[in-house]
């Protein structure tokens, strides 16, 4: 009997992708970059080895299925053009942000890439092989994320970060491939040692090829673009887009510590290739928050600020209407009113399985050593969150 799976919007497909690895967005990498990370990030430890010749593998069969969206559709990417500025949603790993970009993206007259494109290895072939990533979606959505109530969709946005780390070597998402390299990658996707501009200049080619092949697959809409590390790359995307709009979410961040460390202690294993103690889980989170909410808070006032809204996450909850239509009215995008009975429907449903979710799932405290230590080390960043 076949194994047969639903893509949301009623397309039934077959399914044959490896159960276990179905939801893996690096097997769409290409050889050349794999080879290169691994090289770099000195190889996969040994009880990840059947996942790196996995991803092996898929980089050489889906080789064809690149060369032919380079062949149909490279020239139409170039000439792109990306006419209106991006809303770029930021924060912190766990912080709100796909909550709120999910409850955005039910504008339909926005765009974005999505999870089918990304998480199943599809975000170098998705233009030319849409059947590829129909059949592959149909085999891994829709997907639980375990780490909180979302149930996630084929057609949710995903993050470009992780389609990017497939074509580009300095990306935060090898930090959770390459776990013990975590600092190492984070210095380089956020330019922290780059004197001389050479990754910045590279990261700024490939992150705007990659907007605008996004741009092409939504026929021209705005996009919305929901990328944690972007939140330590301000200069850089203004770089880019001087007119780009930005919503930054805050959330208390003992939550988002606590979250982050019950993420990575169950997603590394799942996308990653080498092995770390919780011990160092915890201080890389903190690192990397210090890292990133520094670099956003110095380069912050670089946005023009009728460019920039900043939300308290807790202050959303439960208000979620009143701040999508200023946000609307303040950045002057157009269909609020079209697509607010689509918003009320999707808040409703996201109570629903979050108060489900948070019967069957209790927080595990945090105690009060570490408590003490993340007052200590992040506390520029509660004073921030605690005056927003």
């Amino acid at each position: 009997m076949r194994d047969r799976g639903r893509f949301k919007g009623g397309i039934k497909m077959r399914s044959n992708v490896k159960k276990e690895y179905k939801d893996l967005p690096i097997a769409g990498i290409s050889l050349s970059n794999w080879v290169r990370l691994l090289i770099e990030n000195q190889g996969v430890d040994r009880k990840f080895f059947e996942k790196a010749l996995y991803v092996s593998s898929e980089s050489c069969k889906t080789l064809p299925l690149r060369v032919l969206e380079s062949l149909k559709y490279e020239e139409k990417i170039n000439n792109c053009e990306v006419k209106n500025p991006p809303i770029f949603i930021l924060g912190y790993f766990r912080s709100g942000t796909t909550y709120f970009n999910r409850l955005m993206a039910k504008d339909k007259n926005l765009g974005y890439i999505t999870r089918a494109q990304v998480n199943t290895g599809s975000s170098e072939i998705y233009l030319a092989s849409d059947k590829v990533v129909q059949q592959r979606a149909s085999a891994t959505f829709p997907l639980a994320k375990e780490i909180d109530s979302v149930i996630l969709q084929a057609d949710d946005p995903g993050e470009e970060e992780w389609a990017l780390a497939n074509s580009f070597p300095y990306t935060y998402a090898v930090g959770f491939y390459f776990p013990r390299n975590f600092r190492k990658a984070v210095s380089q996707a956020l330019f922290l040692e780059d004197t001389d501009n050479r990754i910045k200049n590279q990261w700024k080619e490939s992150y705007q090829r990659l907007i605008k092949k996004i741009t092409l697959g939504v026929q021209g809409k705005r996009l919305i673009l929901k990328n944690p590390p972007n939140t330590g790359r301000i200069k850089t995307l203004l770089e880019l887009f001087p007119d780009g709009k930005f919503i930054h979410l805050m959330r208390d961040p003992f939550k988002v510590y606590a979250s982050n460390l019950n993420m990575r202690k169950k997603y590394f294993p799942l996308y990653g290739f080498q092995t770390i103690s919780e011990a160092e889980i915890s201080e890389d989170i903190l690192w990397s928050y210090q890292k990133i909410m520094g670099k956003f808070l110095e380069d912050k006032n670089t946005i023009p600020p009728e460019n920039l809204i900043e939300i308290k996450y807790e202050n959303f909850l439960g208000n979620e209407m009143e701040y999508m239509e200023a946000i609307y009215r303040q950045f002057d995008i157009a269909g609020f009113e079209e697509a607010s009975p689509t918003f009320r429907e999707h808040i409703s449903e996201e109570k629903e399985q979050y108060l489900r979710f948070k019967s069957q799932n209790k927080p595990n405290p945090l105690d009060l050593q570490m408590k003490n230590r993340i007052s200590e080390d992040l506390d520029f960043a509660i004073r921030y969150w605690e005056n927003m």
